[in-house]
């Protein structure tokens, strides 16, 4: 799992589309997300909300992230608090035509790689306290109303495959036993949510193309 992280952010160093360069901010993004999550090997859901700060140089970003989940099972409710970190990788980005505004909006497509660390939780189960995990989030990019000068908001669609240990086993088991696959658990989480942060002028400009002609 140490792998499941460094190889794919290091192969699309090479294959990342040369325009993709995230330069038109002036500040971190903050935003928020709700999320919903389910484990692929148990009856356990959940659902909360998420917020971010995200920095970017160029095509690279990376995020601190907090998010409060709910999870329902069979057992009753646990609540969870989690803190994470992203390296993200903006793999294309493209002016497209909005279907809400007369101007045109930026979408981009995002690679992530994910760590995270629950840092309480209602419950005393064992399950491990670290998930890693990979992203892929989509997108979409405007400016906002001329009355809030030099502002970026951003709309965002993302997809996340996370992975934990699922039982600490005992200590004499760990020492002499390599972990096994069958120990591991997974989830699929999505979310949607919004995020703002300052741009440059340049960059700005191209949203409003198509609103005075």
């Amino acid at each position: 799992m140490r792998h499941l992280l460094v190889a794919p952010l290091a192969l699309t160093t090479f294959i990342a589309i040369p325009n993709a360069r995230a330069d038109g901010e002036t500040s971190p993004l903050l935003g928020g997300s709700v999320i919903g999550t389910a484990s692929t090997r148990s009856a356990d859901s959940a659902a909360g909300i998420e917020v971010e700060a995200a920095v970017w140089s160029h095509w690279l970003g990376f995020a601190a992230e907090f998010s409060s989940n709910v999870w329902s099972g069979d057992a009753p409710p646990t609540t969870t608090l989690v803190l994470g970190g992203s390296v993200r990788v903006l793999l294309l980005r493209s002016l497209v035509g909005s279907p809400l505004e007369p101007s045109d909006v930026e979408m981009g497509v995002e690679l992530q790689g994910i760590i995270e660390k629950t840092m309480w939780s209602s419950s005393d189960d064992s399950q491990d306290s670290y998930h890693r995990g990979l992203g892929l989030a989509v997108r979409l990019r405007g400016s906002t109303d001329d009355d809030v000068p030099h502002l970026i908001a951003e709309s965002r669609f993302f997809i996340r495959v996370m992975s934990w240990q699922k039982h600490d086993p005992p200590i004499a088991a760990r020492m002499t036993q390599p972990p096994s696959s069958d120990d591991q658990d997974f989830m699929i989480l999505v979310g949607i949510g919004a995020a703002f942060g300052g741009g440059q002028p340049r960059y700005l400009q191209q949203f409003r193309r198509r609103v005075f002609e």
